[in-house]
């Protein structure tokens, strides 16, 4: 397994990852602006030569905005996720971040287990969020200071 830093190339390979990890996925449009972007932790992973996950998360000063993280169906459950979002986290800290925050849907289990194994508490709720199925979103945060692990 290796981690790398995606670049306008991957935009292919992010779109048809992102359409089989989400059923909403981002646009062309959407994926060329968070390449184009310097200060950002965009990350994908690779297992032998395929990639099986990325990550998209922006640099704001100090805080990290992880907007996208997704692990190919056929490669869950294998603490990939993890993997890439501890890689994620230390480079935010590298880039000087304090914290990292992020939104997911309240339906989705397996990721708010994830986040909260990974140190991030619950800090906020936007009701009826997302529209496609309709679902709360949970906002986390977490600080940087210590250690990933």
């Amino acid at each position: 397994m290796q981690i790398r830093a995606a670049a306008d190339s991957d935009l292919a390979t992010l779109l048809a990852l992102d359409a089989a990890c989400f059923a909403t996925p981002w646009s062309p449009l959407a994926w060329r602006d968070e390449l184009a972007s310097s200060d950002h932790a965009n990350a994908l992973m690779t297992v032998d030569t395929e990639v099986v996950a990325f990550a998209c998360a922006p640099m704001l000063f100090e805080r990290c905005e992880l907007r996208r993280i997704g692990v190919h169906p056929t490669h869950r459950g294998h603490g990939l996720a993890r993997d890439l979002l501890d890689h994620v986290m230390e480079r935010a800290r590298e880039f000087g971040c304090e914290r990292i925050e992020l939104e997911v849907a309240a339906s989705n289990v397996a990721a708010l287990a994830l986040y909260r194994r990974a140190g991030f508490v619950e800090v906020g709720r936007r009701p009826n969020y997302y529209r496609s199925p309709p679902d709360d979103a949970v906002l986390l945060d977490r600080t940087l200071r210590e250690k990933c692990r």
